[in-house]
Formats: C-alpha cells, sequence, structure tokens
C-alpha cells in the first residue's frame, strides 16, 4: 500500500510539473502561420498607418508571402500590392525631389528678382546723374556761345579802331 501511494504521489508531481521551459518575449514578434495570416497581417500593417513603417512592414509580409507560399491564392494579389507599395514609395521620393527642386528654383527667383530691383535702381540714379550732367553742360555749351559771340563781336570793335587808328 505503501508503495501504490508512493507511486501515486509521484505521478501527481510529474502531471504537475512543466514538460519543458519556454521563456516568452512579449516584444518578440509573432510569426504568422499560414499564407491567410501573413496576408492579414501584411493588410493590417497597411491599415495602421505608423507612418513610413506601416507599408515598409506590410511590404515585407506580402513578400514574405511571395517566396513562403508560392502557391497561395493570396500571392498574386500580394504581388500586385508589393507592386503598388514600390510604386507609392517612388512617387514619394519624385514628389519630395520636385519639392525640393522647386522650392530651389523659388529661391533662385526671389534672388534674381532682388537683383533686377537693385538694377533698376541702379539704372535710374545713373539716368538721374546723366540728366543732372546733360543740364549742366547744356548752360556751359550756351555759356560759351555767348562767350564767342562776345568774343568775335570784341574782335570786330577790334579790327575797326585799329583800322580807325591807322
Amino acid at each position: 500500500m505503501r508503495t501504490v501511494a508512493v507511486i501515486l504521489l509521484a505521478l501527481g508531481l510529474v502531471a504537475c510539473a512543466s514538460t519543458k521551459a519556454t521563456v516568452t518575449d512579449p516584444n518578440a514578434p509573432k510569426t504568422p502561420a499560414s499564407d491567410a495570416e501573413l496576408f492579414e497581417a501584411g493588410l493590417k500593417a497597411l491599415e495602421g498607418g505608423g507612418g513610413s513603417e506601416g507599408p515598409a512592414k506590410a511590404r515585407n509580409m506580402f513578400a514574405e508571402l511571395t517566396l513562403t507560399y508560392p502557391e497561395s491564392r493570396w500571392v498574386r494579389v500580394a504581388e500586385i500590392i508589393v507592386r503598388l507599395l514600390d510604386d507609392q514609395e517612388r512617387l514619394i521620393e519624385s514628389i519630395q525631389t520636385d519639392a525640393k527642386t522647386a522650392s530651389e528654383a523659388a529661391a533662385g527667383a526671389r534672388r534674381l528678382q532682388r537683383e533686377n530691383e537693385q538694377l533698376r535702381k541702379e539704372m535710374n540714379q545713373v539716368r538721374e546723374r546723366l540728366q543732372t550732367e546733360l543740364g549742366t553742360l547744356q548752360q556751359e555749351n550756351e555759356q560759351l556761345r555767348k562767350d564767342l559771340k562776345l568774343l568775335k563781336e570784341l574782335e570786330i570793335q577790334l579790327h575797326q579802331r585799329n583800322r580807325t587808328t591807322r
């Protein structure tokens, strides 16, 4: 009887004991077991957003689906989604590049506009200075004409005096 009690006690302990020690990391990603789970996980990653991480994560899941389950009914859809995500990424990069180029062009246009304004101001200043100088030169020219006329008159008078005195 004693041996039966010991055997029952041993069986009870063995039944309660764990068969293997498992350590689960709550941060470790779960790997989907089937093609449908992988496809659904990719869709959830797309729906979740997460900035640029969501589409990248979804793309990786769909690419894994096409590699792991090549005969799956979801492969064709996954390939299309991967292609669309790649196209979307290229378009985003193109938009960013175009926006940068447009910004640089706008900055260049503003710089050229400032230079143009500065040149207009300088041209107006030169025009005003030339108008002033032209006025001064016209006055001098008029004065020189008067002086020349006066000199001619004086020369004529001098010749007339010289004639009369001879």
